[in-house]
């Protein structure tokens, strides 16, 4: 025998004679859980009808009926399904739901147009089953405005607390991809004026070579052409170079600081800093790593050519060394093997030693075998500056305890380290003074910067307000005008590679 099968307008039977059983049968989004149904009219009715006489224990009744197969397998094998969400619900689900509220079947099966203006639903009763269903559902929404309010409340509190700057600091890291530094626009657009004006200064002394002017030594010729590298011709990069080499010391194969003076005058470092030019430049000179490998003495470097016992080790000569003889290596510039074995033997020899002499973790001395001179944060931020450069040292947790060493403190343009060191010839007269000036800022902005991957959130968080609070001060407006050459060509070059990592974050 045929049964009768009907399909049922569910959303609508609902919005008509039930509105109580949204509250069962919606979702938390208020997406239907169904909106229509086929099932066996006759079997269906035949099952509402006994089941209302024992509504206490209908919910109970109607899972025993699907548990022991008394449900029609045209009804039991199907479900309700929630295109939207995927989710299912049993079918005996719905039966309980209709006999709760003791629906008629005919109007519950049958009743399939309904009028377009729905009627207002009378009140539930509190105690009811549907009155507490509804309540229930009252107080999630008032759970979750709850929570909301609570978050709200939250936010402002760690405004008060902390300040908005460090909240949007702390998002701008968060969002910003692997070897960016999230500026603030107003910092980054202070960084590139203060770049577009240093770059006329520097560009300006150079100029003066071509007229024929020796007001720039090899040494300060080094250090503008370093900074401005990217922003002059390439007709011109040959010509400092030459001014450079005219300048060498030819006993010796090195430099002095000033080019009156004789090969006893002579630094080490000023060697580091013309090879490091030459890696940038792309132009090979090996004989200058050969020289600078000669002298090399048990991983470190004398700040001076002549006198070089080991208590004259410099931190400053070995650290501009290294970086000078990383950028060679790492630029391919020779097809020697066996100078290339060296250089990397060499670099492995002066990061070793430059770990061995720190001092609190992240600090060193120039001379750290000369105990009265002081801790200096112009030379540790070379230091790790020229760890941290590509090839990268294994020392990498000296980034995370050299910016935890970091006070807030913001560096004018002009701070400067002047430590005193005499150098003793063999007879034990003064020979050479090491008095040179070191300008603190650009070389601990190096430092923070190539420090910042190596770091966690907080350690990113204790960097960036660093760097931004120093890049952002007074003191950069006059940096082109009130300074030495060589001090205008440091600052650029520390400032043009914060330029090249950062990116801006509103």
């Amino acid at each position: 025998m045929d049964q009768e099968t009907i399909a049922i307008d569910w959303e609508a039977w609902c919005k008509e004679n039930a509105p109580q059983m949204w509250a069962l049968i919606y979702n938390s989004d208020r997406t239907p859980l169904a909106t229509s149904l086929s099932v066996d009219k006759a079997q269906l009715t035949k099952l509402i009808n006994s089941q209302r006489k024992s509504k206490s224990s209908m919910e109970a009744r109607s899972a025993d009926l699907a548990d022991q197969g008394k449900i029609p397998s045209s009804f039991s094998a199907r479900t309700i399904t929630n295109a939207q969400k995927g989710k299912k619900i049993e079918a005996r689900k719905i039966i309980s739901i209709a006999i709760m509220l003791e629906a008629s079947p005919d109007q519950l099966l049958t009743n399939n147009k309904f009028r377009t203006t729905q009627p207002q639903p009378a009140p539930a009763s509190p105690n009811s089953h549907s009155g507490v269903t509804v309540r229930k559902h009252a107080m999630r929404a008032s759970k979750g405005l709850g929570l909301y309010m609570i978050a709200i409340l939250v936010l402002v509190v760690l405004c008060a607390l902390v300040g908005w700057k460090s909240i949007d600091r702390a998002s701008r890291i968060l969002t910003a991809e692997v070897g960016q530094i999230p500026l603030r626009k107003s910092n980054l657009k202070s960084l590139l004026n203060t770049k577009e004006r240093l770059n006329l200064s520097c560009i300006q002394d150079l100029s003066s070579l071509d007229e024929g002017a020796e007001t720039l030594t090899a040494w300060s010729t080094t250090q503008a052409y370093l900074a401005v590298r990217d922003e002059i011709d390439d007709i011109m990069v040959p010509k400092l170079l030459n001014y450079i080499e005219a300048k060498k010391l030819l006993d010796c194969g090195c430099w002095a600081e000033l080019n009156s003076e004789k090969s006893e005058d002579a630094w080490n470092f000023i060697s580091g800093w013309i090879l490091f030019a030459y890696a940038k430049a792309g132009i090979k000179n090996d004989g200058l790593v050969n020289n600078i490998l000669y002298l090399q003495s048990r991983g470190a470097w004398a700040s001076s050519y002549k006198y070089r016992s080991q208590e004259y080790q410099s931190t400053y000569s070995t650290a501009w060394i290294l970086l000078g003889l990383k950028a060679y290596y790492k630029a391919s510039l020779t097809n020697d093997e066996i100078l290339n074995n060296r250089m990397k033997n060499s670099i492995r020899d002066a990061e070793r030693w430059l770990y061995l002499k720190k001092e609190g973790g992240s600090l060193w001395r120039l001379y750290p075998n000369i105990r009265k001179n002081r801790v200096s944060m112009s030379i540790s931020g070379l230091v790790i500056y020229a760890l941290n450069v590509e090839p990268a040292s294994e020392y990498q947790e000296i980034s995370r305890l050299w910016v935890n060493s970091l006070k807030g403190e913001i560096y004018s343009v002009g701070e400067s380290e002047r430590p005193h060191v005499e150098i003793y010839d063999e007879k034990g007269a003064v020979a050479l003074i090491d008095d040179f000036t070191y300008i603190v800022l650009p070389w601990m902005t190096l430092a923070t910067l190539e420090s910042y991957n190596d770091l966690d959130f907080w350690g990113k968080f204790t960097a960036l307000s660093w760097l931004e609070s120093n890049i952002n001060q007074n003191s950069m407006q006059s940096a082109d005008k009130d300074f030495n050459n060589w001090w205008r060509a440091e600052l650029l070059f520390s400032l043009n590679e914060v330029a090249k990592k950062a990116i801006y974050l509103q």
